[in-house]
């Protein structure tokens, strides 16, 4: 992903940048908050211990099938349906779906890069921690960079959603993408979510401190709960503001490129795609170039890395 914060500080930003321009924006933020994660809350489907359902794998499998398929044509379903719509909660919505995408694409190389990943290129164990733990910690560099108050960036407050608006966007999935995705599939993942970031996150770290004493440091659970500060952590430059080299996962292409500076160029797209929508001359292909969330083509695979993440995590 990046991890929820991120994406809403991202969407913060382009609202700021907007609002005199186009302050449906601003007006319809808290649609924004919600449709800035994208697709991943079907990630989140039935992840408490004690929920259990017959469809969680057909449901999470969703998020995984929008973030690998062909970005243009899953993109161009979710902004047909939308505009046809007529209806400017959901236009809102698909704008902030597509602010997802875009800030994946440009963060999630480095990412990948620094956080590592099997032989195979996939987040087996213990991978999928890395990168969880790093996307939780740049949240919190960003928000200290920015001094931004949690309360504008909440992960379980600001991104909850009213029921019957909640079902107009579970509806506008089913639409979108009717031969896997379900009526409330949606509706329900969401709901879950919410219910996740609940469970794990507080102002004053609590939960993060119990989460480690009773799951350690390595469970998943305590790997997406944010800490205050980075307190102890400081020796791993996480935003890369220090521009130590990375290189890209599928090219090996080198860059001293710091998180700030990727979320910038993201932004400048973003305005340029907003722009597009509104006068209604989109071009999907064009800006997508078919780069899926990972930062990778269609046929890529995640082969180079520079661990910088992992090999500190290793160590603690």
């Amino acid at each position: 992903m990046p991890a929820t914060m991120t994406h809403q500080m991202f969407a913060l930003d382009i609202i700021e940048t907007l609002k005199d321009t186009y302050p449906m924006l601003s007006e319809k933020s808290h649609i924004l908050m919600l449709a800035t994660q994208g697709p991943d809350p079907f990630f989140f489907y039935r992840t408490l211990p004690w929920q259990h359902a017959n469809d969680t794998e057909r449901i999470r499998n969703i998020g995984s099938k929008l973030h690998h398929q062909t970005p243009s044509k899953h993109l161009k379903a979710l902004y047909e349906k939308a505009t046809s719509s007529k209806d400017d909660d959901l236009i809102v919505y698909m704008i902030g779906a597509i602010m997802h995408y875009i800030l994946d694409k440009y963060v999630h190389p480095y990412v990948f890069s620094c956080s590592g990943f099997s032989k195979e290129g996939q987040l087996d164990p213990p991978y999928h921690i890395y990168h969880s733990h790093m996307e939780t910690l740049m949240d919190v560099a960003l928000k200290n960079k920015h001094n931004i108050h949690i309360k504008k960036i909440h992960p379980a407050k600001n991104m909850k959603l009213k029921k019957q608006l909640l079902y107009k966007i579970d509806h506008l999935y089913h639409q979108s993408y009717p031969e896997f995705v379900t009526s409330k599939d949606f509706y329900k993942a969401a709901k879950d979510m919410y219910r996740v970031y609940a469970f794990v996150f507080d102002t004053y770290s609590i939960k993060r401190k119990l989460i480690k004493l009773l799951l350690g440091k390595h469970a998943h659970a305590y790997a997406i709960t944010h800490p205050i500060s980075l307190k102890g952590e400081e020796d791993m430059d996480v935003l890369n503001l220090n521009h130590r080299t990375w290189y890209h996962t599928e090219t090996n292409e080198a860059s001293t490129e710091d998180v700030i500076m990727l979320m910038n160029r993201a932004k400048k797209d973003m305005i340029q795609i907003i722009h597009d929508i509104v006068n209604n001359k989109i071009d999907f292909f064009k800006w997508t170039q078919e780069i899926n969330y990972d930062g990778l083509t269609q046929t890529g695979t995640h082969t180079y890395q520079s661990s910088l993440f992992s090999l500190w995590r290793k160590s603690q």
